[in-house]
């Protein structure tokens, strides 16, 4: 009876141990996601961005819909501006739009270029 008992405890801390070890590995996954280049690329332009111009790109916020904001899937658009443009135009701003260039870094800017460049594909 007494090894049953133990053995029984001893069942249940590997069994808590293991749900720990699973637990700590499930959040290190998480965390690891939220901190992908990816992610962080994303949450940038859902921040400064998608008030606007949509977490979609399309602009069909009412803020954008209000301030003609583009339509980022849009093919024409994606050819007619360069890089450059988009550069200074996150830079300065443009009409309704507000500049971030105290706001953003160089690196930010051109990360956010090569994402709205992504959506011409969507």
């Amino acid at each position: 009876m007494q090894n049953f008992r133990l053995a029984t405890i001893i069942v249940l801390l590997l069994s808590t141990l293991v749900f720990l070890g699973l637990v700590d590995h499930s959040a290190a996954q998480n965390k690891r996601k939220k901190d992908s280049p990816k992610s962080k690329i994303s949450t940038l332009f859902n921040d400064k961005c998608a008030k606007c111009h949509g977490t979609d790109g399309r602009g069909q916020t009412v803020e954008g819909v209000t301030a003609g904001a583009p339509d980022f899937t849009n093919s024409e658009f994606q050819d007619k501006a360069d890089d450059r443009q988009l550069g200074v135009v996150i830079e300065n701003g443009r009409s309704q739009m507000p500049a971030f260039r105290d706001e953003l870094t160089k690196d930010q800017i051109k990360t956010l270029i090569t994402y709205i460049r992504g959506f011409k594909s969507k």
